[in-house]
């Protein structure tokens, strides 16, 4: 049996977790706000749907990958929506940065509704990558997939960085373009004046790359494992 006939049930399975997944963030946020009559934390929810626009993205691409559908500008615009939209995904990670005692809830069931949102989002993040990376790896050989995941992480960290802390969004692509191009520019220009872009970009790709090599070396061990108890029964 080829490998993509095998896709079919799991994509199925990862569709079902990460339902599972979000369902449990939205009921999360929605006790919050029952709880404490505050909509502070529904921006987790926003953050979560944008978290899901690259995961669609990649399914896209890796479905009309595997039947041959599509034109190539219409892979490319939804490439391009996978990339640019993707930092929104591992970005629910730096909301840790609000956690602090607010009154009306406890402080550790604030600390769970955000670690369950980054967890989601980090497995978007991920699986949408993965996919990604299988469409390259096919198409252009093993090497061009790494190459992806080794450009897509760095960028994606220091667009975090500016989402986080100069409030950029992945749409200003589109209706800002010239201001932002020009607010990196000016960043590069003098990189050791502020430490923070440098600092956090690295930081930010050294964890996000060893998780992810982490995970995908568990998911080859696991397929290693199976091809060798297909061949001995």
């Amino acid at each position: 049996m080829s490998r993509h006939r095998l896709f079919p049930l799991q994509d199925a399975r990862l569709g079902l977790m990460l339902i599972l997944w979000t369902s449990c963030c939205i009921l999360l946020v929605v006790f919050r706000i029952w709880r404490t009559s505050s909509y502070l934390y529904l921006s987790l929810l926003w953050n979560l749907a944008l978290a899901w626009v690259p995961m669609i993205a990649a399914w896209l691409i890796f479905w009309t990958e595997r039947r041959n559908f599509a034109s190539p500008v219409g892979r490319g615009l939804i490439f391009l929506t996978w990339f640019f939209f993707f930092p929104n995904a591992p970005y629910i990670v730096t909301d840790l940065i609000h956690l602090t005692p607010r009154f009306g809830i406890p402080v550790w069931y604030d600390l769970m509704v955000i670690v369950y949102c980054a967890c989601t989002g980090l497995v978007l993040a991920f699986g949408s990558l993965h996919l990604m990376q299988q469409v390259f790896s096919s198409r252009f050989g093993n090497w061009s997939g790494w190459l992806l995941v080794g450009l897509t992480i760095p960028a994606a960290s220091f667009a975090i960085y500016l989402g986080r802390f100069l409030e950029w969004n992945s749409w200003d692509i589109v209706l800002n373009p010239w201001s932002l191009i020009a607010n990196i520019l000016s960043i590069w220009r003098n990189p050791l004046a502020d430490p923070a872009p440098i600092g956090i970009s690295i930081l930010l790709s050294l964890f996000l790359t060893l998780t992810y090599g982490t995970l995908s070396i568990a998911v080859g061990l696991k397929t290693t494992a199976g091809i060798e108890a297909s061949s001995m029964s």
